[in-house]
C-alpha cells in the first residue's frame, strides 16, 4: 500500500492514470453506442459485487452470496461513522454507505495530485471496528470542482445570467468530463489495490449535494439563473441538431421562431422561462413554443449522462465487479424551490440512468411530505420503474424519532418512534427492495436543518428500544428475503417525467396533482399500489385492474396508443386528471384528450379554481359520499402545511387557479360531478367496451371515491378506515389512523401471526380484527391455511 504523495504519484503512473493519458471517450458516451460491460459472465460473480434479478426482484450478490437487503449509512456527519456503526452492528448489518465530510471527496487537487490518505484514514477507523464490513463509498464533487481546476478553466464553469460563475464546472464541459473521469478512475484503481479492497463493494458518485442535483437549484437571489456558460450554449446547439435531425425548419416550427438557426439558438433567459403574458398553463402553447422544454430537457439529459459517465468509469476502472449507483432519478419531492419546480430539479431524465447498464442502484430519502407519525412512507422514486429496469431500489429511512427533538421530529415519544420505524421498513419489506437506516445526529451538522434543538444532541437511534426494534426488523427483512414472495398489487399510479418540461414554472400544479394526491390521499385508500414513470409503461408486462394517471398532459401519439392497448388488454379502469394527453409535443388539442379518454371534451379559457361538486350518490363510485360534497383546488393550504416542517408548500390561494379548465361534454358519459360555477361535468365515467374511463377535472379525488372506483374494478380492499396498508402475499402491515378496533381483510383465508413476536393471531382467517392505538403499526405474517 502506498503511504506518501510520491508513492501515490508512482501508483498513478504505473496504473496508466497520469493526466497526459486519455481514459474515457467519447466525451458524451450516452450519445454514442455503449461499450461492452466488463463483466458479462455469471461465473465472475463469485468475486466482487453484482446485481442479479431473482424471481423478478433485483438482488445484490457479494462474492457469490446473496446479501441482506437491510443496510445502513454512516454519514451526517461521516466523521462520526465509527460511533454510528456501534448502533447498527449489533443488528447484524453488513453493508454500509459511507462518506467524507468534504466537498471534494475525490481527494484530488484539480491537477495531478491526490491525497487518498484522507479517505483511507476514514476507512481505517471503520474496518478496525468491523473487519468484515462491506462499504459503498460516496465520492465526487458535492460542492463544486477543485480550486486549481476552476482557476485553470474559468470559461468551463457554470455561469449565471448575472455573469457570476459558480465554483463548479458546467455539466456540459468536455474538459470537466475528461478530467473528472480520470480522477474517478484514479480513485477507484487506488482503493481497488488498497488494504481495504475486499471491504469496498461499490462507489456512489455525488454532484452538487450529497445527492445528485442540478445547479439550477441555486437559481435566484444573488446567483441569478444558470447555465449560460459557453460549454452549455454549445451543448444545447449540438443537442438541437440531433433532436431535430438537422432540420432547421422543424426547429423553427417547434420554437415558434422563423429566424432561429442551429447556430443562433441560445439558452433561454430568465424572462423567457418565467413568461407570464399568456395565462396558458402550457409552455408549448405560448409564443415560446418548445424553447423552454428543449433547454431543460437538454440540461437534464446532460446531467444524467454525466452520472452515467462516472458510473461507467467506476466499473471500467475496478479490477473486480463493484457497484456503481447514485442518489438520482427522483420523480417526486423536488420542491426545495417550490416556484421553480419541476424544471430546476434535475431528475427529469431518470429513465436514461435506469436504462444504462453502467448503473446498478438508485436511492433517495423517502418523501418529505406527510412523513411524520400520522403520515406515510413512500419513496421519492417511482420505485417500480427502478426495479422494472433491473436496478437495486434502495430506500433511505431517515426518520426523525423523538431523540431528534424540536419541531422537525417525526415522532415525539419513544413509543411513536418504534411505530415509525416499523412503518418505514414495512414499505420496502412488502415491495421487496432494499433499504438503509440513516440518522442525522448529533447537533447542527447539516446545512438544511438543525438536527437537534441542542448544539450537541444525541444520535437519533441511540436508544435501547429503538436499537432492539432495528434488530428485529433486520431479521424480518432477511426472513422475507429468503422466501419466494409475490406482489399482490392490483392498482398502479403513473407520473410523467417528460410532461414536466411542457408546463410552465408555477407553484401548485405538481403539488396538487402529484404530491398531495400521492402523499395525503392514496395512503388512506386501504389498497397497496405500484408506482411508475409514464414513459416506462410500454415495458410494464404486469396486469393491473386500475391505472391512475396523475399528470400525463404530454402524451405523444405512440405512447397514447401504448396506453390504450394496455388498458384494453387488461380490461382495466383508467383514472385521468386535468388534461390527459392534451399536448403531443406539437399542438394542444381536445381531440388528443378525447382519443385517450374516449370522452368528448370542452375547454374554458379562463383562470379559476377547479372545484368539483358531487351531483348524486346513487352511483357505486359515490358510496358513502354526501351529495353536494366538493373537492378541488379551492382549498385551505393549511391542510398541507400543518405537517410540513421545512419543505415549502404554496400558501397563496390565488396560485391555486388554473387556465385553461377542462370538462366533459359527452352525453354518453355518466356525470358524477359538476364544475362549481360553470355547470359543466368535471367528474364522469364512461364504459369503453374493453376498458372503463374515469375523468376528473380537479386534482384531488377523495380516498373514499378512489376506493369505490378500485373496488368496482375488482381490486381487493384491505381496510376501509383510512389505515395505511403495505402488503405482499406473505406480509401485511397496518398503521392505524385512529384509536380502537381495527379490521384488515385478506384476499384469501390464511394462517396469521404477528411477524415480529411470532404470536399466533388466527389459524385460518380472511379478516383480522384487533385493537390498536392511533399510529400503531402491526406487521402480520401470512401462511397458507
Amino acid at each position: 500500500m502506498q503511504s506518501s504523495n510520491d508513492s501515490r504519484r508512482n501508483f498513478l503512473k504505473k496504473a496508466g492514470l497520469a493526466f497526459s493519458s486519455s481514459l474515457i471517450s467519447p466525451v458524451f458516451p450516452a450519445l454514442a453506442a455503449e461499450d461492452t460491460p466488463r463483466y458479462l459472465d455469471d461465473a465472475v460473480a463469485e468475486k466482487g459485487a453484482v446485481v442479479k434479478v431473482i424471481n423478478g426482484y433485483p438482488e445484490l450478490f457479494i462474492d457469490g452470496q446473496k446479501a441482506s437487503r437491510m443496510w445502513a449509512r454512516l454519514a451526517l456527519p461521516g466523521d462520526y461513522g465509527p460511533e454510528k456503526l456501534e448502533m447498527y452492528a449489533p443488528a447484524g448489518i453488513q453493508v454500509y454507505f459511507t462518506s467524507l465530510d468534504t466537498a471534494i471527496s475525490l481527494c484530488w487537487n484539480g491537477e495531478e495530485e491526490f491525497y487518498f490518505d484522507k479517505y483511507e484514514a476514514h476507512l481505517r477507523r471503520l474496518v478496525e471496528q468491523k473487519p468484515d464490513i462491506r462499504l459503498i463509498l460516496y465520492v465526487g464533487a458535492a460542492g463544486g470542482a477543485p480550486y486549481k481546476w476552476c482557476k485553470a478553466h474559468e470559461e468551463e464553469l457554470t455561469q449565471f445570467d448575472t455573469g457570476q460563475r459558480l465554483e463548479a464546472a458546467s455539466i456540459a464541459s468536455k474538459i470537466w468530463w475528461e478530467d473528472s473521469a480520470r480522477a474517478f478512475a484514479a480513485f477507484v484503481k487506488y482503493f481497488s489495490n488498497s488494504r481495504y479492497a475486499q471491504n469496498i463493494i461499490g462507489f456512489n458518485p455525488i454532484y452538487n449535494a450529497n445527492e445528485w442535483f442540478s445547479h439550477h437549484r441555486k437559481s435566484g437571489g444573488k446567483f441569478g439563473w444558470a447555465d449560460f456558460s459557453k460549454p452549455m450554449q454549445e451543448r444545447l446547439r449540438d443537442w438541437l441538431r440531433a433532436r431535430y435531425a438537422g432540420d432547421e425548419r422543424a426547429l423553427r416550427e417547434s420554437w415558434n421562431d422563423p429566424n432561429v438557426t442551429f447556430e443562433t439558438a441560445s439558452v433561454p433567459s430568465k424572462e423567457q422561462r418565467l413568461y407570464a403574458e399568456d395565462p396558458s398553463f402550457f409552455y408549448t402553447l405560448t409564443p415560446l413554443g418548445n424553447r423552454i422544454a428543449d433547454y431543460y430537457l437538454c440540461y437534464d439529459e446532460t446531467l444524467a449522462e454525466l452520472g452515467i459517465h462516472w458510473c461507467k468509469t467506476i466499473k471500467q476502472s475496478s479490477d473486480i465487479p463493484r457497484l456503481a449507483g447514485m442518489m438520482y432519478g427522483y420523480s417526486y419531492c423536488g420542491r426545495h424551490d417550490s416556484n421553480l419546480y419541476p424544471h430546476h430539479h434535475g431528475h427529469g431524465t431518470a429513465m436514461l440512468a435506469m436504462q444504462s447498464e453502467w448503473v446498478d442502484f438508485m436511492h433517495s430519502p423517502y418523501h418529505y411530505y406527510n412523513r411524520s407519525i400520522n403520515g406515510t412512507h413512500y419513496s421519492q422514486h417511482a420505485v417500480d420503474t427502478v426495479t422494472l429496469h433491473g436496478k437495486l431500489m434502495v430506500d433511505q429511512i431517515d426518520s426523525k424519532p423523538h431523540l431528534r427533538g424540536g419541531s422537525n421530529q417525526n415522532a415525539s415519544t419513544p413509543w411513536e418512534s418504534e411505530q415509525l420505524l416499523k412503518r418505514d421498513v414495512s414499505y420496502s419489506l412488502t415491495k421487496n427492495f432494499h433499504a438503509y437506516w440513516l440518522e442525522g445526529g448529533p447537533g447542527n451538522m447539516f446545512p438544511i436543518v438543525r438536527h437537534s434543538p441542542e448544539a450537541w444532541g444525541p444520535f437519533w437511534f441511540d436508544d435501547p428500544a429503538l436499537l432492539d426494534t432495528i434488530g428485529q426488523l433486520k431479521k424480518l427483512v432477511d426472513q422475507n428475503q429468503s422466501e419466494n414472495n409475490a406482489s399482490v398489487t392490483e392498482m398502479a399510479i403513473f407520473t410523467s417525467n417528460e410532461g414536466l418540461y411542457h408546463r410552465r414554472m408555477e407553484k401548485v400544479f405538481g403539488n396538487l396533482y402529484v404530491e398531495a394526491f400521492r402523499q395525503w390521499f392514496m395512503p388512506k385508500v386501504g389498497i397497496p399500489f405500484d408506482d411508475y414513470i409514464l414513459e416506462a409503461l410500454p415495458m410494464v408486462e404486469k396486469s393491473y385492474k386500475v391505472y391512475v394517471f396523475m399528470d400525463v398532459h404530454y402524451v405523444p401519439p405512440k405512447m397514447r396508443e401504448a396506453i390504450k392497448a394496455k388498458l384494453e388488454a387488461d380490461g382495466a379502469t383508467a383514472i385521468w386528471f386535468y388534461a390527459p394527453g392534451y399536448l403531443d409535443g406539437k399542438t394542444g388539442s381536445l381531440k388528443h384528450i378525447e382519443a385517450l379518454t374516449g370522452m368528448k371534451m370542452g375547454k374554458i379559457d379562463k383562470q379559476d379554481f377547479i372545484q368539483v361538486e358531487v351531483t348524486g350518490n346513487s352511483h357505486p363510485f359515490l358510496k358513502g359520499v354526501k351529495q353536494g360534497e366538493s373537492f378541488g383546488t379551492d382549498m385551505d393550504p393549511g391542510f398541507f402545511t400543518k405537517d410540513i416542517r421545512w419543505m415549502p408548500w404554496p400558501k397563496n390561494t390565488g396560485d391555486y387557479k388554473f387556465a385553461p379548465i377542462f370538462y366533459v361534454n359527452d352525453r354518453s358519459a355518466t356525470s358524477l360531478g359538476q364544475l362549481r360555477g360553470y355547470g359543466h361535468t368535471g367528474f364522469a365515467v364512461k364504459d369503453m367496451g374493453q376498458y372503463r374511463s374515469v375523468y376528473v377535472s380537479a386534482p384531488l379525488l377523495q380516498p373514499e371515491i378512489i376506493r369505490n372506483i378500485a373496488e368496482s374494478a375488482g381490486v381487493h380492499v384491505y381496510n376501509r378506515d383510512h389505515a395505511l396498508i403495505y402488503a405482499n402475499n406473505r406480509y401485511v402491515s397496518v398503521t392505524a389512523a385512529r384509536d380502537g378496533q381495527q379490521e384488515v381483510f385478506l384476499p384469501a383465508p390464511a394462517k396469521v401471526a404477528d411477524a415480529l413476536t411470532g404470536e399466533a393471531v388466527a389459524a385460518k382467517a380472511q379478516r383480522i380484527a384487533f385493537k390498536a392505538k392511533a399510529y400503531e403499526t402491526r406487521i402480520f405474517r401470512l401462511e397458507e391455511a
